[in-house]
This record gives C-alpha cells, sequence and structure tokens, in this order.
C-alpha cells in the first residue's frame, strides 16, 4: 500500500503543502541549460489568440470531424517557464490531514508510524494504519492515499470486477443521469462526481493547494452482489490550465514527455469516497511568466490536418489546451538533502524517484491537445505545440494481431 523501497539506491521509475518560490533557493548548476524556443509561423497575441479561439466555429474538414456541441476549453492565462514538485507537503501538513480523514473517535497513537522511522519508503512521509480499515498516508510530493472500509480492496482487486463503463463528463453526449445501486442508495453519475470534486476541493483547501482538482472520468464497476463501485479519475489543472495524463503506453509517438497523473477515488456507498489519492503530487510556479504569442486554435487545426493522412477521417471528441511537462533538473540545494545513498552520502530526491521526486522541475509546454479516443489504455491523442506547431501523436490502440 505505501509506496516503494528506496533502500538509498537510484530508482528509474517510467512514469506512465505549498512551498513558495520566494523559500526555493537557485537550482543546481546540474540543471539542463534551456533549448532556444523557435516560435512557429502564425503564432499571435495571447490574447487574441485565446478570445478567436473560444470563438471559433470548428468546420469538418476531409480528415477531421468535431463532434457536435464540443465546446474548446482554454483558460484566460497560459504559462511558460518551470515549475517544481512539491517537497515539503508531509511536513508541513500532514498533521492537519491525517486526522482530517480518521476521525477523532478512532485515531490511536499507537497506529502512527512517523516518517522518520520509514525513511526507506518513498515519497516520505508518515502513515496511519489501524486493524479496522483506517489508512492514511501522505507524501512529501503533494499527494496522500485515504482508505477505510474495503477501500484498499477495491482498488488492488479492481480487475476481479465486471467494467460496465466510463463516463466522460466533459462529453456533451455522456448522460449524466445513469444511475447505479451502490451501498446505502443508489446514486447518479452526476451524484458521485460531485461528491468527488466536494471532497477534492475541501481537502485542498486544508494546504492551500496549488493545484485545482476535478473529476475527469467516471468508471463504474460491478461488485457482483448487486451494488456497484464508482472509480473517479481526477485531472490536475494550474491555474486552470489541465496536466496533461496521456501515457504513450508503446513508445510510438516520439514524445519525450511525461504523463502527470492525477489523484483517484472510489465511491462505494453513499457516505462519499472509501479511497482517495496518488497521483504524482502537485507542482508549484517556480520562474513563470505567461506566453507573449501562441498559435490560434485555427492555426493549430490546419497544421493537424495537414499532417494527418487524407485518407481517414477522424473523429475529434475533444479540444483543449494543455500543459506537458519535460524534466528539467532540481531546484533542491545539499542543505535540503535528506537521503543517503548505500555508501551514507547525501544525495538528493530525484536520485532516489527520478520523475517526480520532490524538488523535480519540469518545463511547462503549452499544446492543443485533440482526443480522438480517451478509452484507457486505448487513447488516440494529436497534439500541436501551442508555441513552436510541432505536431505529435500518442496511438495506445492494439496493434492489429497483439
Amino acid at each position: 500500500m505505501k509506496r516503494y523501497l528506496s533502500l538509498g539506491l537510484s530508482l528509474l521509475l517510467l512514469c506512465g503543502c505549498t512551498s513558495t518560490v520566494s523559500s526555493v533557493t537557485d537550482p543546481p548548476d546540474s540543471s539542463p541549460s534551456p533549448t532556444p524556443l523557435v516560435l512557429a509561423e502564425g503564432v499571435v497575441p495571447l490574447d487574441q489568440a485565446l478570445a478567436e479561439s473560444r470563438e471559433l466555429d470548428l468546420q469538418d474538414s476531409v480528415n477531421l470531424k468535431f463532434l457536435p456541441g464540443l465546446e474548446v476549453e482554454c483558460s484566460d492565462t497560459v504559462y511558460q517557464g518551470q515549475v517544481m514538485q512539491l517537497g515539503d507537503f508531509a511536513d508541513k501538513y500532514s498533521d492537519t490531514l491525517l486526522h482530517w480523514w480518521v476521525p477523532d473517535e478512532v485515531w490511536d497513537d499507537a497506529c502512527l508510524t512517523p516518517q522518520e522511522e520509514q525513511m526507506n519508503l518513498y515519497p516520505l512521509g508518515p502513515t496511519y494504519e489501524d486493524e479496522n480499515g483506517w489508512y492514511a498516508d501522505v507524501w512529501c510530493t503533494g499527494s496522500v492515499i485515504y482508505a477505510r472500509d474495503d477501500g484498499k480492496a477495491l482498488h488492488f482487486s479492481q480487475s476481479d470486477y465486471d467494467h460496465v463503463g466510463t463516463y466522460a463528463l466533459f462529453s456533451p453526449d455522456t448522460n449524466t443521469q445513469d444511475s447505479y445501486p451502490v451501498e446505502g442508495g443508489t446514486l447518479t453519475i452526476a451524484q458521485a462526481a460531485e461528491m468527488g470534486n466536494e471532497f477534492a476541493e475541501a481537502w485542498c483547501g486544508l494546504t492551500d493547494y496549488p493545484l485545482e482538482l476535478r473529476v475527469e472520468y467516471v468508471e463504474v464497476y460491478d461488485r457482483k452482489d448487486g451494488t456497484y463501485f464508482f472509480q473517479l479519475n481526477y485531472q490536475s489543472c494550474l491555474n486552470q490550465v489541465p496536466l496533461n495524463t496521456i501515457n504513450d503506453t508503446f513508445c510510438k509517438g516520439g514524445m519525450d514527455y511525461m504523463a502527470y497523473s492525477s489523484m483517484h477515488g472510489i465511491i462505494a456507498s453513499v457516505d462519499g469516497p472509501c479511497y482517495w489519492g496518488t497521483g504524482n503530487g502537485g507542482v508549484v510556479p517556480y520562474e513563470v511568466a505567461p506566453c507573449a504569442s501562441i498559435l490560434p486554435l485555427e492555426n493549430a487545426i490546419q497544421r493537424l490536418s495537414d499532417k494527418l493522412s487524407s485518407y481517414t477521417a477522424y473523429e475529434v471528441q475533444r479540444v483543449a489546451l494543455e500543459y506537458r511537462l519535460t524534466v528539467d533538473g532540481t531546484a533542491q540545494t545539499p542543505d535540503q538533502y535528506r537521503l543517503t545513498d548505500e555508501e551514507g552520502n547525501s544525495i538528493p530526491d530525484v536520485e532516489v524517484n527520478t520523475i517526480g521526486g520532490s524538488y523535480q522541475l519540469y518545463q511547462l509546454h503549452p499544446l492543443w491537445v485533440f482526443y480522438m479516443d480517451e478509452t484507457p489504455d486505448k487513447e488516440l491523442v494529436c497534439y500541436v505545440d501551442a508555441r513552436t506547431g510541432e505536431v505529435s501523436f500518442i496511438d495506445n490502440r492494439p496493434v492489429a494481431g497483439t
């Protein structure tokens, strides 16, 4: 349930609170130098690009068909620069977050394992676990794991249950009034999503969390006892711009970006989540500024259409301006080191967790994202870099015959 063993070694993890900028010292010299950015022809001032994109009447072309009723998703501001993985989230907020989940009448000090007694586990942080199913784990990187009742069992044995369907909350075709019996009553998809969003909002409010969390998908599973449970898949947003979560499973897209996993939750009763948390945690602005100019959506659509085959028509189910992240060094300085290698030498967190370790720096890459298919593990997604115009793809559809 708890993280993974670090054993003082450098582990390569293939992925897929609030620390302030002023409290972070300059990044070590080992941080890579930024690659000069060459803007594409057709970029216009940011405000103009966003306004034109929101008002754009999406027109079908020979190889792009837009879902009727589709609304373009873009924020009022788009940033470029570096963001940083939270590093001291557990130090600041673990007491608050543990007690918020575990009721006072349940709490037993003997069930708490402090961070200092499990430094071989990463992400760092304390853990509460009792024999009655209450579990709480706070991570230095800006996340938690909460579980109660049969939440852990449902999470870890999810494949044992029949998957009934997935509801994409952003789609105009999704019927969120579908209802399913759960323990204690019946919930619609809309009610389950609202529960998840209210829970996330309350949790974020405890810590001035730097990201917004919203339920993006609801998956339904049959418990085979007359009831169902919902898995909530969240999306993390930085100032209303989503961090893209799609992982290039087969590495066919040639992209070096990481998929930034958000929170997950499970609702099996009318009482709300029985499991909640995990994901990559939280990032805060480190050295960012608004983009001066980007490509308007119409230009991005033309670039994508020119790249696609004219013999196939792709149905676009969603269009959004999102961020992808690339690893860009670390902001952790030697005085902040807290881990050691096999020889007892102090090392930065990113030598234990090479992607997503505390104080990890990432470059923000704003992209226009075109979702053709978001079926879990079978995604087909196209990207147009909003600054450079580069077109790239993630195609997780199974290869025929496999």
